[in-house]
């Protein structure tokens, strides 16, 4: 019998709340009747992927956005149980071991309670991801995000009492106006939760997002000096390395581009980093949003 390859999936669910002042992805909100169609397509696709690339393990899943959270509980069931079906996706949950897959679901506070959590815990995900991004309201209402430091502090809880036993958070760094103290600040209050995870990105403000209309020409000449930016991002790995167990890495998706810094606790090691060899995306997107 001929040994099925690993490969690692990612899945874009491009529904959100709403569109926050610096995002750049390829999300939006949308109606219930919107999000069911495109689970539908979606499903169909997964079934396209695995006929077109046959003998293959799924050995990491992603699943991101958007924030894919915003699908009910049942509608992510379906759509992963249908990768189990189509890319040989294992039960074994034995992880950090080699042969145990790695499921991961990026989730923004507010958006699944305790009841939708456990759902998908029991559904098989066990890696849920975090977009925290700030531990400072001011700067949480300025990124436009629609949670604030106690909607996160209330999601991390939940998410360990429905089972999830890897966490990782999301924080961002070089936001307009932030000072390298409150960057500090934030990581300092993180770590002190002890995720397994944290992976932290500097921000970069792209064309065609409100960011960009604001801050655009500050952020370029700010970017040509690079000083500050690279100072506080050094200062982050400091105050992180003060707390016993994390070790820091480079996060890279990809060939070799570093996009963002990752620290990792208690022994644990994401496979975020892993290439996503295949990219599950409905292409009927474009269409039905």
């Amino acid at each position: 019998m001929k040994k099925e390859k690993p490969v690692g999936l990612y899945v874009h669910v491009p529904f959100c709340v709403k569109k926050c002042a610096y995002c750049d992805f390829l999300s939006a909100p949308a109606s219930d009747a919107i999000k069911e169609r495109y689970v539908n397509l979606l499903c169909e696709e997964i079934e396209k992927k695995a006929e077109r690339y046959p003998g293959y393990r799924g050995r990491t899943v992603f699943f991101g956005g958007g924030t894919p959270t915003v699908l009910k509980a049942e509608q992510l069931e379906r759509i992963l149980y249908k990768l189990k079906e189509c890319f040989s996706i294992p039960e074994k949950e034995d992880l950090p071991a080699p042969q145990g897959p790695e499921i991961t679901l990026e989730c923004n506070p507010g958006t699944a309670d305790g009841a939708d959590l456990k759902k998908l815990r029991e559904a098989g995900f066990n890696r849920l991801s975090i977009g925290l991004q700030s531990m400072r309201n001011e700067e949480l209402k300025k990124l436009g995000r629609i949670h604030t430091r106690e909607d996160f502090l209330e999601t991390f809880y939940l998410a360990g009492e429905a089972g999830f036993r890897n966490i990782n958070v999301d924080l961002m760094s070089a936001l307009p106006g932030q000072r390298m103290k409150s960057y500090v600040n934030s990581l300092e209050r993180v770590t002190a939760l002890h995720p397994e995870h944290i992976s932290a990105y500097s921000l970069i403000i792209e064309e065609g997002t409100l960011f960009y209309e604001r801050y655009g020409e500050a952020d370029a000449r700010r970017r040509a000096e690079g000083a500050k930016i690279v100072e506080m991002e050094q200062a982050g790995c400091i105050a992180v390395a003060q707390f016993r167990g994390f070790a820091y890495g480079a996060l890279i998706y990809g060939g070799d581009d570093l996009t963002g810094e990752e620290w990792s606790n208690r022994g644990w090691r994401s496979r975020r980093g892993v290439r996503c060899d295949l990219v599950i995306l409905c292409k009927e997107l474009v269409k039905i949003i």
